[in-house]
């Protein structure tokens, strides 16, 4: 749909073919994403870019997955909705589905759609550096509205699309924080946040000679130059048998020999590491600066300073605003999480909108 390949014609035969597929199939998957249809591609499909399309065939996918889900309540715990944002119309339209087909009354899972890319987006349309993570009111949007549905007392399940920049990610393991101790408070289950880690596997695919892995000794990040720079110790704690670690070797000798790699996948391991490790990292940031239990107290523009300075081979001065703003904006909307303001959120949400500054298709 979004690339175009699905015609517009054809988007009914599309939502039957998935709700097939989640009602019977459902045995080959764990989890499944509510077919979302944020925008239809292709030059060939701009005439059907209306809001009465994009409500009209969101609806049926959801109202049919719910459908499903009514028959066999199981697949509830499989299903996560999707909600987007990016556009004006895209959350008026997803906030009207999820009221109208009272989707809080079936599944605690969402997950936030519609950040594959955005980034770039919203540089180009504005010229300069996106100087804020986009989803964080979302992200507590999505907590009010659970909290104030009937399924609070379940586990409440948080995933973000399409993220991976390092400021994102450090204001996500920030939010899993948060609200791991607000429904600590209230007795209710850890939540479970998760993102899209596919880059982790894709900068090893395609970026192998350029990989500079990291490693997290405790304190602070370790960061080797290149592939060669790594102790032969983690290297074997990486590769744990002899298979891997030979076939590592192997290629990395091509690479020092100027030669193509036979098998690039022996690169992934490493870097899956090389960013599991910068997350440990960013959790131990956390802990250090007390960034999340002393957050209503926090003097945000000192500790940024704080952070850039003690950790000038991380983080970039360029990156201070984003760091004070994205604190700014959590001691804000935890505030309005607290006081069980939903509305508030949204106003934050649409303000987030107006800052990304992108041309609405709809």
């Amino acid at each position: 749909m979004i690339t175009g390949d699905v015609p517009f014609e054809k988007t009914t035969d599309f939502i039957d073919c998935y709700n097939r597929f989640f009602e019977y199939h459902n045995d080959s998957f764990d989890y499944i994403f509510s077919l979302d249809i944020p925008i239809w591609g292709g030059e060939k499909n701009t005439r059907h870019l209306t809001k009465k399309n994009l409500k009209r065939f969101n609806e049926k996918s959801i109202q049919d997955s719910l459908s499903v889900i009514k028959k066999n309540p199981v697949l509830a715990d499989k299903w996560f909705f999707v909600w987007h944002f990016k556009f004006q119309s895209q959350f008026d339209i997803w906030s009207d589905i999820f009221m109208s087909q009272n989707v809080s009354q079936y599944t605690s899972n969402y997950a936030i759609g519609g950040q594959v890319g955005l980034r770039k987006m919203a540089e180009e349309a504005n010229g300069k550096r996106l100087d804020f993570t986009p989803f964080t009111a979302m992200a507590f949007l999505c907590l009010a509205e659970h909290l104030s549905g009937p399924l609070a007392n379940k586990q409440f399940k948080l995933h973000v699309l399409g993220i991976y920049n390092i400021i994102d990610r450090f204001q996500l393991i920030l939010i899993d924080k948060l609200f791991s101790s607000f429904l600590s408070e209230h007795n209710l289950p850890t939540p479970e946040i998760t993102h899209d880690t596919i880059n982790y596997t894709r900068s090893g695919l395609y970026d192998a000679r350029k990989l500079k892995p990291y490693s997290f000794n405790g304190q602070s990040l370790d960061r080797y130059e290149n592939i060669f720079k790594i102790p032969d110790s983690l290297l074997r704690k990486i590769y744990f048998n002899e298979t891997l670690y030979n076939g590592f070797i192997s290629e990395r000798d091509r690479q020092k020999e100027f030669k193509e790699f036979d098998d690039v996948s022996f690169i992934v391991p490493l870097s899956v590491y090389s960013n599991l490790e910068q997350d440990l990292f960013l959790e131990h940031i956390e802990k250090q600066y007390n960034l999340c239990d002393d957050l209503s107290e926090l003097n945000i523009n000192r500790v940024a300073s704080v952070i850039l300075q003690d950790h000038p081979d991380y983080f970039s001065i360029s990156q201070k605003d984003e760091i004070i703003n994205n604190l700014s904006a959590l001691q804000h909307c935890m505030k309005l999480l607290r006081n069980g303001d939903i509305e508030g959120l949204k106003v934050v949400v649409k303000h987030y909108i107006k800052m990304l500054s992108l041309d609405d298709p709809f």
